[in-house]
């Protein structure tokens, strides 16, 4: 077989024009894995900020996502912290901004006494925490966001069969698309996006306090710790998952880079000649294809076209039926 236009693979017979790019992203937070048995946790980004722990908790072997360790935190007097930094408004960076973190929970102690699980963000502590901007795992599928002074005050939801209480872990991301600083916010379990938008446009505000992960005050005043693990985070000064499109949470250890994938399977792809052993009146013919990226709709991307006289006077196939 010859082509025209494309990039066929001469092997298959076939065209493998999916590509892959890296390119580097603005990474404002990076934490991954640690040595066991130490408490000190470190930021790998490019402008490392200091990260700090309270009560003491470990790295440990018993449990991790990707690479060798993961951080326990006991639930009752153990968290992740970092001081109050730009870094952390939503709406410093018109390219947007995303926290993940991938965690998994060891039990319910430590719940703020309403069943809420504190995650990360930003909380004081005054009898409710403020000012905050903390996201909270409220039940096994559900996000509670609290962003004083936004507008709205927060944008959680229900993740439709998130499981975030089954002792699994989960990959739990916030974004905020900018456009100019009136964008969405929303969160995202597994990929899942939750079903509150954040509305048409969200305000943002920026909140003066400590970044703390597993732990927070609720609005009640009750004091909440999270007793998980904590594989990695990573705080991006980018939208780097798009709301309302659910996605493939990382397969990978957290980066500085972002995978792009692209495809540019546009062209003609001619097999070779055949002779016939008679005259015939009808002909047909087969298309494999795999899906991948773009779009693919049999008869309007993807055609058959014959040709009875060497290569020219071609004619569409009349009619396509998918097996």
């Amino acid at each position: 077989a010859t082509e025209t236009t494309g990039d066929r693979n001469a092997t298959s017979e076939c065209w493998s024009s999916v590509t892959e790019t890296e390119t580097a992203i603005p990474v404002k937070l990076l934490v991954t894995n640690g040595t066991n048995a130490s408490s000190t946790v470190t930021d790998t980004s490019d402008s490392p900020m200091t990260v700090n722990t309270y009560g003491s908790p470990t790295w440990t072997t018993a449990a991790y996502k990707y690479g060798t360790t993961s951080m326990l935190l006991n639930g009752s007097s153990q968290f992740i912290y970092l001081d109050d930094h730009n870094n952390f408004d939503y709406g410093n960076d018109s390219n947007g901004f995303t926290f993940e973190m991938w965690f998994k929970q060891v039990s319910t102690t430590g719940e703020d006494g309403y069943g809420n699980m504190p995650l990360y963000g930003q909380s004081g502590s005054s009898s409710n925490g403020n000012p905050r901007n903390y996201v909270w795992r409220s039940d096994n599928d559900t996000i509670t966001h609290y962003h004083q002074g936004a507008s709205p005050d927060g944008a959680g939801g229900d993740v439709s069969g998130a499981t975030m209480e089954d002792g699994n872990w989960h990959h739990v991301a916030t974004v905020f698309e900018h456009n100019s600083g009136n964008g969405k916010l929303n969160h995202a379990v597994d990929g899942v996006w939750t079903d509150n938008t954040g509305g048409a446009t969200y305000t943002t505000a920026n909140i003066a306090n400590e970044f703390k992960i597993g732990r927070a005050q609720a609005s009640s005043g009750a004091a909440g710790y999270a007793n998980m693990y904590v594989d990695s985070f990573r705080l991006t000064h980018k939208s780097i998952y798009t709301i309302g499109s659910n996605f493939t949470a990382p397969t990978a250890i957290f980066g500085k880079t972002q995978t792009t994938i692209t495809d540019n399977a546009t062209g003609t792809l001619i097999t070779t000649a055949q002779t016939v052993g008679s005259a015939k009146t009808s002909c047909s013919g087969v298309l494999m294809y795999k899906d991948a990226v773009g779009t693919n709709t049999i008869g309007t991307d993807l055609k058959i076209y014959f040709s009875a006289n060497n290569g020219s006077g071609w004619t569409e196939a009349a009619s396509y039926t998918a097996l």
